[in-house]
């Protein structure tokens, strides 16, 4: 088992992360980087999710890079969502390299209902009308974050709050106590082809995730790049 102990910062400091936001871009930087990816929605506006994610009170994770990851892979995913009372099932398409990580997702009936781009220089989403709102895509790409990426960078990224690590499981957790259980069931060791239970008890939702990693067609090729987000039906 791995223990990692984040020192935690004053709440002032938190609230302050999250009002920069996108810290380290400027303005223009932010607007035509916005302005580049938003062909993926249809040229749709789209928003940029900040640097730093509250995944928890007082508990905050710097975003790292796509690149951070380590891999370059295609997967699907079957997500089922439990907040509250309420079940929401989608399937997510999932294109990732060392400049983007890419995500589209679709509702049970086909719809196009979410879409993420995600690359060094930020990340931007849209994300439709019928979406649950309780499933925010900064939570969702926060969430893969703490899920897919290695224990070191998620450690490193963690600006507040204790993560321990064992076989097949993460645990971040605050002053005592626990504020996201990830379990593993996966196929041949690899978390991308198999089942992962995730919960963020201080936000009041679990994930039941189903993936499949898919053979790259062209290991040479840019798999980042292979599908593109469509406009979302309004």
């Amino acid at each position: 088992m791995v223990q990692l102990s984040i020192p935690r910062f004053p709440k002032i400091f938190a609230a302050l992360v999250l009002i920069i936001g996108l810290g380290g871009c400027s303005e223009d930087q932010i607007i035509k980087y916005k302005e580049q990816v938003s062909d993926y929605f249809g040229g749709k506006p789209v928003k940029a999710l900040p640097d730093s994610i509250a995944i928890g009170p007082d508990v905050l994770l710097q975003m790292p890079k796509p690149a951070d990851l380590g891999q370059t892979l295609e997967a699907t995913q079957f997500v089922t969502a439990h907040y509250g009372n309420r079940t929401f099932t989608f399937n997510v398409r999932i294109s990732a390299d060392k400049t983007h990580f890419r995500a589209i997702g679709k509702d049970m009936a086909g719809r196009r209902s979410l879409g993420i781009d995600w690359t060094s220089a930020g990340a931007v989403y849209d994300s439709a009308p019928w979406f649950p709102s309780q499933l925010n895509p900064e939570y969702i790409l926060a969430d893969m974050s703490l899920i897919y990426w290695p224990d070191g960078v998620v450690g490193d990224d963690l600006q507040t709050g204790t993560l321990i690590t064992g076989k097949n499981y993460r645990r971040i957790s605050s002053y005592g106590k626990k504020i996201i259980q990830i379990d593993y069931d996966p196929f041949d060791k690899d978390i991308w082809s198999g089942r992962v239970h995730y919960e963020n008890f201080a936000r009041g939702y679990s994930l039941d995730i189903q993936s499949t990693r898919l053979p790259l067609k062209n290991q040479n090729a840019n798999p980042g790049l292979t599908h593109k987000i469509a406009p979302l039906a309004r």
